[in-house]
C-alpha cells in the first residue's frame, strides 16, 4: 500500500497565510517570480518552517510557493547562517514562527480513539463493507482508520476535513490505497 499525506499542502498554505498576514503581502506576491527582499524572505521562512516543524517534502513546498525543489533545498541549507547573521531574516522568521506556533498550540486534540471515532460518525463520516481506500487520521493521541472505497472517497475526505477544521482540531490525514 502506498501512503500519501494530503494535509501537507494545506499546512504549507496555512503557513503562507500567516506569513502574508505578518509581512503584509499577498499569496500572489509569495508565488511571484519577483526577487524583491520583501517577498524573498517570507518565502524562505515559509519553506524553513514547513521543513523544520513538519518535515514536509521539498516538492510539496515548491508546488505551494511556486519555486523549484532546488530552491527549497537551498533555503534549508542557508537557514542557520541567515538566522545567525541576518537580523532582518531572523526577525521575520521569529514573527512568523511564533504566530504559527500560537495557532498550532491553540488547536484542540482528541485524547482517545473512541472519542475521535464518535465525533466523526456524528459528522456523517461512514465506513464501507468492501474497502479499497484507507484514510488514516491522527489527531492528538487518537488514531483512526476510515475504510472507504473509490466511489465515496472524496466525499468522506471532505466530511472529515470539514468536521475537524470547523471545530479547530489539529489533524493529519494519510491516504493508503489497497
Amino acid at each position: 500500500m502506498k501512503g500519501v499525506n494530503i494535509t501537507d499542502k494545506i499546512e504549507v498554505s496555512n503557513i503562507m497565510e500567516i506569513a502574508c498576514a505578518v509581512c503584509n503581502i499577498t499569496k500572489e506576491d509569495i508565488r511571484s517570480k519577483s526577487r524583491k527582499r520583501e517577498y524573498q524572505i517570507p518565502r524562505t521562512v515559509i519553506s524553513n518552517i514547513a521543513r523544520i516543524e513538519k518535515n514536509i517534502h521539498h516538492s510539496i513546498i515548491s508546488d505551494v510557493i511556486n519555486r523549484d525543489r532546488c530552491s527549497i533545498i537551498h533555503y534549508e541549507n542557508t537557514h542557520r547562517q541567515n538566522f545567525e547573521n541576518w537580523k532582518i531574516y531572523r526577525n521575520y522568521f521569529n514573527k512568523i514562527f511564533n504566530a504559527y506556533t500560537d495557532i498550532k498550540y491553540n488547536k484542540r486534540k482528541f485524547l482517545d480513539n473512541q472519542a475521535l471515532k464518535s465525533f466523526l460518525y456524528n459528522n456523517s463520516v461512514e465506513e464501507v463493507l468492501n474497502p479499497n481506500v484507507f484514510i488514516d487520521i491522527k489527531c492528538g493521541e487518537a488514531f483512526l482508520t476510515i475504510k472507504t472505497n473509490y466511489r465515496y472517497f472524496s466525499n468522506q475526505l471532505e466530511l472529515i476535513r470539514l468536521a475537524l477544521t470547523n471545530e479547530n482540531y489539529e489533524y493529519s490525514l494519510t491516504v493508503n490505497l489497497k
